[in-house]
């Protein structure tokens, strides 16, 4: 289990996840917490690191990322050009774990890699859907009022 004074943080790789509409004050979007796709949010234990290892670690989840997703769009036979970027970092979502449990849900180690724990809880799956979206918006909101924008780019 993670301690209760934790800080975690979610990492912003899409764009959509940060509401932009005041430049010089982005906010977070309930999408930035919204479990995808297996009912579980992906974040890290952060706590004690300065801003050049929380960058860091968010650039090389970025280039992970985007790695990834070069290989499978060529897989599928679509064109990817050499220096083309899809995954991003945006910066990173703060949030203290007693929030997180206090918006109802948990966060439960999930190494490899190291630090990786993952936000758990959310509502049951509805039919076939792998989430209920509407269900989770109410977990998100209660997440993205609590938690705090860090910009950390590429």
């Amino acid at each position: 289990m993670v301690a209760d004074g934790e800080t975690v943080s979610r990492y912003i790789l899409s764009a959509r996840w940060l509401d932009k509409s005041d430049p010089k004050k982005p906010r977070l979007r309930p999408e930035t917490f919204m479990a995808h796709p297996d009912v579980e949010t992906s974040v890290f234990r952060v706590g004690g690191w300065d801003k050049n290892k929380l960058r860091a670690t968010g650039v090389e989840l970025a280039n992970e990322r985007e790695c990834k997703h070069r290989v499978q769009e060529l897989a599928k036979g679509r064109p990817y050009p050499d220096g083309k970027r899809s995954i991003l970092l945006h910066g990173a979502a703060l949030i203290l774990t007693p929030d997180v449990r206090t918006a109802g849900l948990n966060v439960e180690p999930a190494e490899p890699p190291p630090r990786h724990a993952v936000i758990r809880g959310w509502p049951p799956l509805v039919g076939n859907r792998k989430r209920d979206e509407a269900a989770q918006l109410v977990y998100a909101l209660k997440l993205v009022a609590k938690a705090e924008f860090r910009a950390c780019s590429l």
